[in-house]
């Protein structure tokens, strides 16, 4: 009787351990179209911020695909709706939290979209969301994003350390270069 209970548990653990390695596997499953680039301007001035973002896209498959994007703006009591907002080659729609817009692609085709928005602040702070490229279920394979703001901001700090930093036409310019980045946190600037 003790060797069939020992039997039963380890066929139960056999069982979950298969369950849980298959899940596992399929959730790593890569999607039919990959997100493998994004180059982002923050631009900050006293009240406001402008994002400019260039992101890129490869479908993997043989067939044209179209595919509704859910852009996330951050909108709090502090960061106000963008109030002005454009999409290149695009119609969108407004959502509570964001814009949604579509991307046609052709079988294996690459495909960009363009993203700029104006969004006043009630802080010193900005902030672009990020840790939404995570439901790509993939690392973006090169990321560029560059922080400007006016140079008489001080003790500007960030949630990722830049690379450089160069002052220029009365501005101050962080650069940040990523390459595999599967973000855990937003981009986050604070400044007095």
């Amino acid at each position: 009787m003790h060797t069939q209970r020992g039997f039963s548990k380890s066929i139960i653990l056999l069982i979950i351990t298969t369950t849980l390695l298959l899940t596992t596997c399929k959730s790593k499953k890569t999607l039919p179209i990959q997100f493998y680039r994004e180059d982002v301007n923050v631009w900050i001035d006293e009240g406001e911020v402008t994002v400019e973002g260039i992101y890129y896209y490869r479908n993997r498959t043989n067939k044209p695909r179209t595919l509704r994007f859910l852009y996330p703006f951050p909108i709090d009591s502090l960061h106000m709706y963008p109030h002005e907002i454009n999409v290149l080659n695009s119609d969108y729609k407004k959502t509570k939290k964001g814009i949604t817009y579509n991307i046609v692609f052709e079988p294996k085709g690459l495909s960009t979209s363009i993203v700029v928005y104006k969004q006043i602040i009630l802080s010193n702070n900005a902030k672009y969301i990020l840790t939404t490229a995570r439901t790509w279920k993939e690392p973006i394979k090169q990321a560029r994003f560059v922080v400007s703001l006016p140079e008489d901001f001080e003790c500007v700090s960030m949630s990722y350390e830049p690379d450089s930093i160069i002052n220029k036409f009365g501005r101050i310019f962080y650069y940040v270069d990523e390459e595999e980045l599967f973000p855990y946190k937003d981009i986050d600037i604070v400044w007095e």
